[in-house]
């Protein structure tokens, strides 16, 4: 075969073969502002009520809806984590096409959106999902699939035809327990007046701060200068209210099977019960909050008009039916016998 009639082959083949990717792959230009993925979302974020997440199926995994008190994780019936939703909802705001990746239908299994109907069998570890978002007209139905590199994502609206990739990623929680609110309760140390400690196998015990500015703690019954490490050991369990997090939930028994309990004092009146459900690992809590009137500045002592107290039917409400585990460290921590201080080393 002559020289002339290779070289024209292998121009004609990389004609095919470049023809072949611009169809696959269309860029966008250079000088254009990337689109939006979701103009419609623009100006209108605070009328979307539900955010529904299902697997490939269309298998509901976790809705958040919005209620007057905030977002809501369904099925837990749950507070969300709100710096979590308005992450999600921003990004979804801010979801630009960088580039059209297909208008081939036998390719969208491959790249995670295609419409999967049971018994199709679906990959244990696809990262398919599909986005449901109502409250606004009309609604919006993404199909999430498969990462286009580290920086973005493929999907692809249920009312087109062509796949996009967006950025920036999106990487959306498939549990509930994912989405809620981890933080239980977030008490300033300055703010704690005292904390006592009442096990079943030892011997209760208190610290407590004689007002806001103290430096240290004191303990009660107190321990001799040479029993105590140095000044201020137990200050460290004033950290353990800043945050207090929670690593799981469940429902409440009918019946508390409370036995250590940490009792936290603020100043203002706000006093909250750390309840153990029995001593088994791993630690699962109670939450029960109180007013104590003698400890609070307030000059109006009726309950009626305390914000305190109703920071505590708020606290309460919340809290009332739930119980939630803590790491081993945290449980350790708001239990501890008096005699473990004497292992504290500064």
């Amino acid at each position: 075969m002559k020289t002339s009639t290779l070289g024209w082959l292998a121009l004609t083949t990389a004609t095919c073969v470049a023809l072949c990717i611009a169809m696959t792959l269309t860029h966008l230009p250079a000088d254009t502002h990337p689109p939006k993925l979701l103009p419609e979302l623009n100006g209108q974020l605070q009328a979307i009520t539900d955010i529904q997440v299902n697997d490939a199926t269309d298998h509901r995994l976790v809705t958040l809806h919005k209620t007057d008190h905030g977002w809501q994780v369904i099925p837990l019936d749950f507070p969300a984590d709100p710096s979590q939703v308005a992450t999600l909802l921003d990004q979804l705001n801010t979801l630009t096409v960088v580039a059209l990746k297909t208008a081939d239908p036998s390719r969208f299994a491959d790249l995670g959106v295609a419409e999967v109907t049971l018994p199709t069998p679906v990959p244990a570890h696809s990262p398919s999902l599909r986005l449901h978002i109502e409250g606004i007209q009309p609604a919006i139905d993404l199909l999430i699939g498969q990462p286009a590199g580290s920086l973005g994502s493929y999907v692809r609206r249920r009312t087109e035809s062509h796949v996009s990739e967006v950025r920036p990623a999106i990487r959306l929680p498939r549990s509930p327990l994912e989405w809620v609110d981890h933080t239980l309760i977030d008490l300033a140390e300055t703010a704690i007046q005292s904390i006592d400690i009442q096990r079943v196998d030892a011997t209760s015990w208190q610290i407590h701060r004689q007002s806001p500015e103290a430096l240290h703690t004191e303990v009660s019954p107190p321990l001799t200068p040479r029993e105590l490490p140095f000044a201020g050991a137990a200050d460290p369990l004033l950290k353990n209210f800043s945050p207090l997090s929670l690593v799981n939930l469940r429902a409440a028994s009918a019946a508390s099977q409370g036995t250590d309990r940490s009792v936290v004092k603020r100043f203002d009146g706000f006093d909250l019960t750390v309840i153990r459900q029995g001593r088994e690992s791993p630690c699962w809590v109670r939450l029960n909050a109180t007013w104590d009137p003698t400890h609070t500045g307030d000059n109006d002592r009726d309950p009626k008009n305390s914000a305190v107290v109703q920071r505590v039917a708020q606290f309460n409400a919340r809290h009332h039916d739930w119980e939630y585990q803590l790491s081993s460290e945290r449980c350790s921590a708001l239990f501890q016998k008096r005699s473990d201080l004497l292992r504290i080393t500064p």
